[in-house]
């Protein structure tokens, strides 16, 4: 198979973690106090359409939460 369309990247990936409405307590329990206060501060409540962009060490975004309505929606997260 020709890799000509894909673009190789020395980049680390952002992961995306979809988060079905009503599932936050339960997906931050056990992730450590430092990202339960980012979640709280920033106001995410996993609400469908929504995203919290989580900074890593250096500052990049390491980590995009995104509200979903339901957890077998194909197109949940189809925004981004």
């Amino acid at each position: 198979m020709s890799d000509g369309l894909i673009q190789h990247s020395r980049r680390t990936p952002t992961d995306i973690v979809p988060i079905p409405t009503g599932g936050l307590r339960k997906w931050l329990k056990g992730r450590g106090a430092r990202l339960s206060r980012w979640v709280e501060a920033t106001d995410f409540q996993a609400r469908p359409g929504t995203l919290c962009l989580v900074p890593g060490g250096d500052g990049a975004v390491k980590t995009v939460l995104a509200g979903v309505s339901g957890e077998d929606d194909p197109f949940a997260i189809a925004q981004l």
